[in-house]
């Protein structure tokens, strides 16, 4: 799913201290690029007398942060990264200059170099809350909210008064247990997060942010109508925006409720046609509502979502089931094939597989690729059992170990390589994790 919280926390980035350079979040323009033109001349005669001052005198920090400051300005995201890493380079013993620089690597979404700009940061001043603070949020964007947790409550331990580290523990907290389906496990936490983040509601500037991350919570917790309620208030803020409508769509799925969902999904989609989630969504929406014609407008809406993000797994998936259901039997045989070829850790596709091939006749394969799904079938409750260790244990080395393993024995590699990470962040010595790494690169 995308960072619809990170607009909740992104006024982290803001707080720099000193010279603080601000990414632009405005909403686009009819014609964006005629615009920046017009900004860029009318700051041209200043960018140039700064450029003069730089080639006169380049050890100067003043107009590299000015520069910086027009840059960031005009959107130029790549100049004002440019001239912040100077200012970096200028300044080593200046912990906000090297702050500045990890935020603007994370504002641009260059999250690895901003991971890489914090972990130098904390070797230095292992005890600054703004450094793992910035470190939590850019890895709550990357959607590794295990490893947010672990930096998130690293300062909120250092600053416990601050709002900011209080809502980015609640959020990594509650999005862990929802990524890692560990909602009953950790139940004292996740009861803990959602008090903190409605304590937080009344005082925060975009609540749409809290209320669809709470609708996310009550709905893995099973509590459907307090998750519709903080969903349709999202929505009600923020209608356009396609996680809110694909949350609620889902909800109103589970309720049956198709021709709401269709409404809140549509809306969205007006503003995002081309967006695959909401595709999927639709296609959902569509498929399950028995209507006249259902079937039709499902396929081509999972078409759609296929189209969107060909390397998406679950929508290949539905476009084969959509596909059979059409009695589509080599079309559906393909969109499952690629499906498991995508992910080959889950069981539907092959389940499904195993029946194309023993309806066209092929009854050997068919028999091997059943039994395939019951070993994927398997592996998935074993898995299950290891992440809900480690999140019951988030502490552990050895639990992290386990799972870290697992993962890279199931071709799950970038999540092998975030559990051998945080092991090594827990004891930076160990052999185990440290030789996972290194196997990991080998490959």
């Amino acid at each position: 799913m995308n960072k619809l919280i990170i607009f909740g926390i992104v006024a982290i980035v803001i707080a720099l201290g000193a010279r603080t350079v601000v990414m632009s979040r405005r909403k686009p323009l009819a014609d964006p690029a005629a615009k920046q033109r017009q900004l860029i001349q009318r700051e041209a005669k200043q960018i140039a007398q700064l450029r003069h001052q730089i080639s006169a005198n380049p050890a100067e920090v003043r107009p590299h942060q000015d520069l910086a400051e027009i840059y960031a300005r005009l959107g130029m995201q790549e100049q004002c990264a440019g001239e912040v890493e100077i200012l970096a380079r200028l300044q080593p013993q200046n912990e906000t200059a090297q702050i500045t620089l990890a935020q603007v690597y994370s504002s641009a979404k260059r999250y690895p170099d901003a991971v890489r700009a914090y972990a130098a940061i904390l070797q230095v001043w292992p005890n600054s809350d703004r450094a793992w603070q910035g470190l939590s949020v850019t890895l709550y964007s990357m959607e590794n909210y295990q490893r947010s947790l672990w930096a998130g409550k690293r300062a909120l331990q250092l600053k416990p008064s601050d709002p900011h580290n209080q809502f980015g523990v609640a959020a990594a907290t509650l999005q862990w247990a929802i990524q890692s389906n560990g909602m009953g496990i950790h139940s004292a936490d996740i009861e803990n997060a959602q008090k903190t983040l409605l304590n937080l509601l009344p005082q925060w500037r975009d609540k749409a942010g809290i209320h669809y991350l709470l609708g996310r919570a009550y709905a893995a917790q099973s509590n459907i109508d307090l998750a519709v309620q903080h969903l349709i208030t999202a929505n009600g803020i923020h209608p356009e925006q396609a996680d809110i409508a694909y949350g609620l769509g889902n909800l109103y799925l589970k309720q049956q409720k198709r021709v709401e969902g269709r409404k809140i999904v549509e809306t969205a989609l007006s503003a995002q046609p081309e967006d695959g989630n909401l595709n999927e969504m639709m296609g959902r929406l569509w498929q399950e509502s028995g209507e006249p014609g259902a079937d039709e407008k499902a396929l081509l809406y999972f078409q759609k979502a296929v189209a969107a993000k060909p390397d998406n797994p679950v929508f290949q998936e539905r476009l084969g089931s959509a596909l059979l259901h059409a009695n589509s039997l080599d079309k559906a045989k393909m969109a499952y094939e690629t499906s498991v070829r995508l992910d080959p850790n889950r069981s539907f596709p092959l389940q499904q597989l195993a029946v194309i091939y023993g309806r066209m006749g092929n009854k050997s394969r068919s028999a091997k690729v059943a039994e395939a799904a019951r070993e994927v079938e398997f592996n998935a409750q074993q898995l299950k059992h290891l992440q809900s260790l480690v999140f019951t244990h988030p502490e552990s080395a050895n639990f992290h170990l386990a799972l870290a393993d697992r993962y890279r024995d199931l071709g799950m590699k970038p999540m092998a390589r975030d559990e051998y990470e945080t092991v090594v962040q827990i004891d930076s010595k160990n052999a185990h994790a440290l030789n996972g790494l290194k196997a990991l690169q080998g490959n």
